[in-house]
C-alpha cells in the first residue's frame, strides 16, 4: 500500500491530496504520509471512501474522467500497439468500471474540462470543479457493489506513467465571446538551462513577459518541474517561488521602463502636455513629448494616478512616475 501511494503523489509531483467521505457526516481531508496508511485501513473497513486529487494549485493540469467501461478505456486510452497512452492514471473502481486522470501539458480551464469531459463520454454527472476520485488500495463501499459474501471490491491501480504529459489542443470554443488567445503556449522544459534553478529563472521570466499572472506562474512551476529535493516542504517551496517570481518581476519591469526611456528623444514644445505623454505612454507607443520643469512632482504624480484610472494599460502608476521625473531632466 505505501508503495501504491508514493505512485501516486509522484503522478501529482508531490501534491496528492487524500479524503475520507462517510456517506453520512460528510468528508474530511487527511494528510498524506506514510503513517496514515493504517488509519485510512480502519475507516474504510468502517464502511467509508478514501478518495485522492491534486492540490488545488495544481488542479488545473489534471483532468478525471469517470465511469467509463472497458470498451471506451480500450480505445480512448490505449495505442495501436497496445499498450496504455502515457500521462495517465487509470484506477479500476469497481469490475469493468473505471477512472482516468490525464496530466495535461498546460493549464485547463474548468469549461474546457467540461467540454473535452463531454467529448470522452465522461459520467456527465461528475463535474471537474474540485473533482475526488476513488483511491487504488481500498475497497468501494458503495451498497450496489455489496456480494453475496458481504464483501467489496477493491479499486486497483491498473497503470499510472508520472514521466509524460498530454498535449490537449486547445479548444477555441471555451473562450470567453469575441476573446483570442492571448498568451503564447510555453512550457517549462523550452527553457532548460541544466540547473532547475536557472531553468525555473528563464522561465518565469519568459511567462512574465506573456502575461501570465502570478498564480499562474506558480501552478505552472509547481506542475512542470518534478524535482523537488532542494525544497522537501511545502512552506519551502512556496517561499522559494515567491522569490523567484518577485525577482524575476524587478528585471522586468526595469527593462519595460527602460524601453520608453530610450524612445523619449525628440522634444516638441508644442505638444508639451502631461496627460498626453501618460497617455502615449500607457497605450504603450513612442512617446515625442516632453515635460517642462515648470511642473511640481505632486503635479506629476496626481497626473499619473489620474491618467493610469482613465486608461488601464500595462503600467501602473508606480512604473509610470520614474519615467515621468527622469523625463523632466532633458527639458531646458
Amino acid at each position: 500500500m505505501k508503495r501504491i501511494l508514493n505512485k501516486l503523489n509522484r503522478f501529482f509531483y508531490s501534491n496528492l491530496r487524500l479524503a475520507v467521505l462517510d456517506e453520512t457526516a460528510g468528508r474530511w481531508v487527511v494528510k498524506f504520509s506514510s503513517n496514515i496508511i493504517s488509519y485510512l485501513k480502519a475507516q474504510n473497513h468502517n464502511g467509508r471512501h478514501i478518495l485522492l486529487k491534486p492540490a488545488e494549485h495544481v488542479e488545473p493540469y489534471y483532468m478525471q474522467v469517470d465511469d467509463i467501461g472497458d470498451e471506451l478505456l480500450n480505445r480512448q486510452h490505449r495505442n495501436e500497439s497496445g499498450e496504455w497512452k502515457p500521462g495517465r492514471l487509470i484506477v479500476e473502481t469497481s469490475p469493468s468500471n473505471y477512472q482516468v486522470w490525464i496530466h495535461s501539458s498546460r493549464y485547463l480551464s474548468i469549461e474546457e474540462k467540461r467540454f473535452w469531459l463531454k467529448k470522452l463520454h465522461s459520467d456527465p454527472g461528475a463535474d471537474p470543479k474540485n473533482r475526488w476520485g476513488r483511491c487504488p488500495g481500498f475497497r468501494n463501499r458503495k451498497l450496489k457493489h455489496k456480494d453475496i459474501n458481504g464483501g467489496y471490491p477493491l479499486a486497483k491501480l491498473i497503470w499510472i506513467d508520472w514521466k509524460e504529459k498530454v498535449d490537449i489542443p486547445q479548444n477555441l470554443s471555451t473562450l470567453p465571446q469575441g476573446g483570442s488567445v492571448s498568451k503564447k503556449s510555453i512550457s517549462r522544459s523550452a527553457y532548460e538551462r541544466g540547473n532547475e534553478s536557472s531553468t525555473d529563472f528563464a522561465y518565469t521570466l519568459a511567462l512574465i513577459r506573456f502575461g501570465y499572472s502570478d498564480n499562474e506562474i506558480r501552478i505552472r512551476l509547481l506542475s512542470e518541474r518534478s524535482n523537488w529535493t532542494n525544497h522537501a516542504s511545502e512552506r519551502k517551496r512556496m517561499d522559494y517561488l515567491r522569490r523567484t517570481i518577485q525577482k524575476a518581476r524587478g528585471i522586468v519591469d526595469k527593462c519595460y521602463v527602460s524601453h520608453y526611456l530610450n524612445q523619449i528623444r525628440d522634444i516638441f514644445p508644442e505638444l508639451n502636455d502631461l496627460f498626453y505623454f501618460s497617455y502615449y505612454i500607457l497605450n504603450n507607443t513612442p512617446p515625442y513629448l516632453a515635460i517642462p520643469r515648470h511642473i511640481p512632482p505632486n503635479t506629476i504624480q496626481k497626473t499619473a494616478s489620474r491618467t493610469q484610472n482613465q486608461i488601464p494599460k500595462r503600467l501602473t502608476s508606480k512604473q509610470l512616475l520614474p519615467i515621468l521625473y527622469q523625463t523632466r531632466i532633458w527639458v531646458e
